[in-house]
């Protein structure tokens, strides 16, 4: 079904569980598209990615950032997988605009018609939350940053009249 790259070690560091459970549950039409459209899967230190037309290497890879889904994500198994479909979706569901939230969507339409929206659903829900955490995280340490600028700038207006 996929070629695989890791580019770690040649063990697929912790996607192997993931391909498992796209082989058994996808049917073999599918199989032989994702094969047949020289999909390429590598295991990686960036979110999945589809990158097209790689120069000849292979035709398309998807690059998992297993830190990222692994490591602060913790997806599931099942999740990664709908992560790899929905990449896939990108180029066997291909929308009919260059419209970034319609091409999303029909990504997505794709791993949901393959039996793992649920999955998808809870993989994107864990990531917002992370983000929303960071995004948080970083909001706060600027407000702190622009107290800490106040406070200075009243310290130094108070000793410049001293």
């Amino acid at each position: 079904m996929f070629r695989y790259i890791d580019d770690r070690t040649n063990s697929l560091f912790g996607i192997q569980d993931s391909i498992n459970i796209l082989d058994s549950r996808l049917d073999d039409e599918t199989k032989q598209d994702i094969f047949n459209n020289n999909i390429c899967l590598i295991a990686s230190t960036g979110p999945g990615t589809l990158f097209e037309n790689t120069h000849g290497v292979v035709e398309n890879l998807i690059v998992i950032d297993m830190t990222l889904v692994s490591d602060l994500l913790r997806l599931t198994p099942h999740e990664i997988s709908a992560l790899i479909l929905h990449e896939v979706g990108h180029k066997l569901n291909r929308a009919p605009t260059d419209q970034s939230a319609l091409k999303e969507f029909y990504a997505d339409d794709y791993a949901r018609s393959k039996g793992f929206g649920v999955h998808l659903k809870e993989g994107l829900k864990r990531y917002v939350a992370v983000i929303d955490a960071h995004t948080n995280n970083t909001r706060c340490f600027f407000r702190s940053l622009e107290r800490q600028e106040q406070i200075l700038a009243s310290l130094n207006s108070r000793i410049s009249r001293i």
